[in-house]
């Protein structure tokens, strides 16, 4: 990974996607993983989907190319509304 992604972390947030069918007890709940990138002065981006998840360990392994294939992201308060 480049220098300026060793500064980063990864966090983990198990969301949940639950339907509620009628004549059951209760909801049907399966979960999953969302995996956010969090870098010091940047805006945090979701890489859920460049990363690799081991489904039986839930080791969470991030491409060294990670860089080029996020979205790039600027704060809120640069972003101007174009009418």
């Amino acid at each position: 990974m480049p220098d300026s992604s060793k500064r980063c972390r990864l966090a983990e947030v198990l969301q949940y996607d639950c339907t509620l069918k009628p004549g059951e007890k209760g909801p049907t709940c399966f979960p999953f993983p969302r995996v956010f990138r969090i870098c010091p002065g940047k805006p945090v981006v979701e890489v859920t989907a460049f990363v690799n998840i081991d489904i039986n360990t839930g080791e969470v392994t991030v491409p060294d190319n990670v860089d080029d294939i996020i979205p790039k992201t600027r704060p809120w308060r640069d972003i101007r509304p174009s009418f």
